[in-house]
């Protein structure tokens, strides 16, 4: 049996400052209800932790955002997992939709 599991990921480049998008992704609780923290580093990086529910697959999935400060732009990074076996076959698309959403 494989031990790989479900995951998706999405990387987008926003041409705005990090502090707008630290505030939608705090202020948005599918992707940051279990942590947040903006670390103190320059380059400015923030790590956010998230969990939601999906009745489509009976599961909980976590999600982890990573807000990256690029002079006048912000680079963000979002990883959906749904920790559910590659040998399950499919989660049915819950882990996309969730790194989409959040």
């Amino acid at each position: 049996m494989s031990s790989r599991v479900l995951a998706h990921g999405i990387r987008a480049v926003f041409p705005v400052g990090f502090d707008p998008v630290v505030n939608v992704i705090r202020d948005y609780d599918p992707a940051s209800n279990v942590y947040f923290t903006v670390l103190g580093t320059n380059p400015r990086v923030a790590i956010a932790f998230g969990q939601k529910f999906f009745f489509r697959i009976g599961h909980y999935l976590a999600c982890m955002t990573l807000v990256i400060e690029r002079g006048s732009e912000t680079e963000v990074r979002i990883i959906a997992h749904s920790g559910l076996q590659f040998s399950a076959f499919s989660d049915y698309g819950a882990s996309a939709d969730y790194a989409r959403c959040a």
